[in-house]
């Protein structure tokens, strides 16, 4: 399940640099989140296996679809079990991929300092080593996306240029490929680049439907739809949230799904159907109360008092 061999699924004419996949992988692209938690806890108690790597790889694919089916805080207790035994074996990528998926956690739970931290972590570590050097890039593209978070700006005014640049040399994971174009288009889209945020989004959308990776689909459907909102192109906008939302409620993403209720309530807030807008804004309440987010509760909260 964990052994990584040649995708069925992928073009490697379209895609030549990026990684093998593991039948775990395929299947997590698929939505198949459940299934595959299940898969892992029949294998009995993974915490029984000797074998150092297969025990940390494990947690870290547990914990991965324990985050998109709604659970990150129990996620982040794996990825912490996957960084111990990296540790204690040696396993460098796996160690800087735990601190990753778990700055990504965090990032989720809008703990952006937390986040950033993780981040730079993971940067320093990996910077100097060319098996982990996918793991560098990714990095500075979370961290660009947190600053402006945290500080509205960013420390170099051409950084997002010269990471386009290194993006064409550096050899990433399947998925990652995708979440680089989904937040590349958010860097730009928090600074007004319109043109260029559809563009990645579009992007993201069009690799997610290559390789079938269905919650990339549906979260760039989310931001296209952001776009739209903003052009004031609100059934546009419409259109595209119902689509991704169809998708997530399909495949038990609750996290994503909770942002794309909250999206599709910030639509119909402008469009001054308050009634709608009240209703998917109750909707993204009781799952980000359910995944245990009150940062994001009171994001939705005070945003949609506004």
């Amino acid at each position: 399940m964990i052994q990584e061999r040649d995708d069925i699924w992928l073009n490697r004419e379209l895609y030549p640099i990026i990684q093998k996949s593991s039948l775990l992988g395929c299947l997590t692209r698929l939505g198949l989140f459940s299934l595959v938690i299940s898969l892992i806890q029949k294998m009995t108690d993974i915490n029984q296996f000797d074998e150092g790597y297969l025990l940390a790889k494990l947690n870290n694919s547990l914990g991965e679809c324990l985050w998109k089916i709604g659970s990150p805080r129990k996620a982040i207790e794996c990825f912490n079990k996957c960084y111990d035994l990296s540790s204690k074996y040696n396993l460098t990528f796996l160690a800087v991929d735990s601190l990753y998926n778990k700055a990504r956690c965090y990032l989720y739970l809008l703990e952006f300092e937390k986040s950033l931290n993780f981040f730079e972590t993971v940067i320093n570590q990996s910077k100097d080593i060319d098996i982990i050097k996918n793991r560098y890039v990714c990095g500075l593209v979370f961290k660009y996306y947190l600053m402006f978070c945290i500080y509205k700006k960013l420390d170099d005014n051409n950084a997002i240029e010269q990471l386009d640049k290194l993006l064409d040399s550096i050899q990433l994971g399947i998925k990652s490929n995708g979440y680089i174009y989904l937040y590349l288009a958010r860097i730009h889209q928090n600074f007004n680049e319109i043109e260029k945020a559809i563009n990645k989004y579009n992007k993201a959308l069009q690799y997610s439907e290559k390789i079938n990776f269905k919650q990339l689909q549906a979260k760039a459907l989310t931001g296209i739809g952001e776009v739209h909102r903003i052009q004031k192109e609100y059934k546009t906008a419409i259109n595209h949230h119902n689509q991704s939302i169809e998708i997530l409620e399909e495949i038990g993403a609750k996290c994503d799904l909770a942002e794309a209720y909250y999206q599709l309530a910030l639509t119909y807030q402008e469009m001054k159907e308050m009634a709608k807008s009240q209703e998917y804004c109750d909707k993204a309440i009781e799952l980000f109360e359910e995944i245990d987010a009150p940062k994001q509760v009171e994001r939705v909260q005070t945003k949609m008092r506004t």
